[in-house]
């Protein structure tokens, strides 16, 4: 039985698991082979790539502050062989430098460069046997002063909450507000500098993110970036009394409450609460509704005015009694 199940001498059997294996050895040398060889004459062939080159404005004189356009990147569609290519794309390509006096024509706050220009700035950059297919952008304007700036304040765009509750306490940028280099008349222009957009969610304490400043074409921003800080407390549930008052009463009366004073309940940051006064509300109840001839003795009364520091505030009754006197 031993015999049936084993037909092949175990020998034989590794002789042929050996030969296989050669031959799946041999097949990875001749693909290994193929593959270098085609690697090779892909590389011989002509094509095209997009490279990116940087700029950088250089020979600035001393008075003069480059508000935009000082470092700035380059897309540029070049063909060549493809091992030419392969360079390109390992080694990293030194920056195109733009001697600014050589482009300084008149003290306008700007020196332009067209196309033709960059193509020979990024061919000082190139193998001698490259071709520029295209270039983008296709032109590049600088933009200088002077020195000229003005405080311009920071504003924090994107979405900044508490966590359930909690209420938001503080909410501001470090610093406030930012020097914007420029022209007089591009600074007019700016009423406020935004930051990107930041998420800040779920704040339970303080937290700060730096957050980078929204470019603006023409001025330079110093700093570039700023802090957000936002501060959370948690919520509390408190209550003040506040007195009742009337309105619209007629010359010559008055109007006498019973209660003369009603609880106000709110929600408040915990922090806060003793901050929160009976004069930060007020309370009113209107003469205009009083029935007259009705026997009525009760008026509905309304919050007019809440503290800046709390949400949610209602009263605890929404009706008083009432009677009218003269004076």
């Amino acid at each position: 039985m031993r015999g049936l199940q084993n037909p092949l001498p175990q020998y034989l059997r590794n002789f042929f698991l050996w030969l296989k294996s050669k031959e799946f050895l041999i097949f990875l040398f001749f693909f290994f082979v193929s593959g270098v060889f085609w690697i090779l004459l892909a590389i011989k062939d002509t094509r095209d790539t997009e490279i990116l080159i940087p700029v950088r404005v250089t020979k600035v004189p001393k008075n003069v502050f480059i508000t935009d356009g000082e470092y700035d990147t380059l897309k540029v569609s070049v063909r060549d062989n493809g091992y030419i290519l392969i360079g390109y794309k390992l080694d990293r390509i030194n920056d195109v430098e733009v001697n600014f006096n050589n482009f300084y024509k008149n003290d306008d706050g700007k020196i332009s460069l067209s196309s033709q220009d960059l193509i020979k700035l990024v061919k000082t950059r190139l193998s001698a046997s490259s071709e520029v297919i295209s270039i983008k952008p296709d032109k590049m304007d600088i933009y200088y002063n002077h020195g000229y700036h003005e405080m311009k304040p920071v504003a924090i765009e994107g979405e900044v909450k508490p966590a359930d509750k909690y209420t938001l306490v503080a909410k501001m940028t470090e610093p406030l507000s930012v020097k914007v280099y420029g022209s007089k008349e591009r600074l007019f222009d700016i009423d406020s500098v935004r930051t990107e957009f930041t998420k800040i969610v779920d704040v339970t304490d303080s937290i700060r993110k730096k957050v980078r400043l929204k470019k603006i074409k023409g001025v330079k921003l110093d700093p570039e970036a700023v802090m957000v800080y936002a501060e959370a407390d948690v919520n509390t549930e408190a209550s003040i009394e506040v007195p009742v008052r009337g309105v619209n009463v007629p010359e010559g009366k008055e109007m006498q409450f019973t209660p003369s004073k009603v609880v106000v309940t709110y929600v408040v940051p915990s922090r806060m609460q003793e901050s929160v006064k009976a004069e930060d509300f007020i309370v009113v109840a209107d003469y205009n509704k009083v029935e007259e001839g009705t026997g009525q003795k009760e008026l509905a009364i309304q919050i007019v005015k809440t503290s800046n520091l709390v949400k949610r505030s209602r009263l605890k009754q929404d009706r008083v009694l009432y009677v009218v006197e003269r004076k």
